[in-house]
């Protein structure tokens, strides 16, 4: 009985994570970088380092065109100071019409 009950749950178990994989098999290729500072000022970022796109979508919003959303990323490191950089940008095409304030 104790048997079953342990056979139970274990099949149990593997059947009900058998969905949970987080990675989509998309990767991102840090290369070294020098001289960044964290600023919000992408300019000092090499020019041809490579920018990934981000797939991302408010559920019920829907690109208007090719000019209506941008977001895309690029990432690099600096072994010397063990750091990390990502930057992140990102354009919307968003209009308001009435009073903001």
């Amino acid at each position: 009985m104790k048997f079953k009950s342990i056979l139970v749950v274990c099949t149990a178990l593997l059947l009900l994570t058998y969905n949970l994989y987080a990675h989509n098999g998309a990767m991102a290729i840090a290369i070294p970088v020098d001289g960044i500072v964290v600023d919000g000022d992408l300019s000092d970022w090499p020019d041809d380092m490579s920018e990934y796109p981000i797939d991302f979508r408010m559920k019920g919003k829907r690109n208007k065109g090719i000019n209506d959303a941008r977001r895309v990323f690029q990432i690099g490191y600096n072994e010397p100071e063990n750091a990390l950089y990502i930057a992140a940008e990102t354009q919307y095409e968003i209009c308001y019409a009435g009073n903001l304030s």
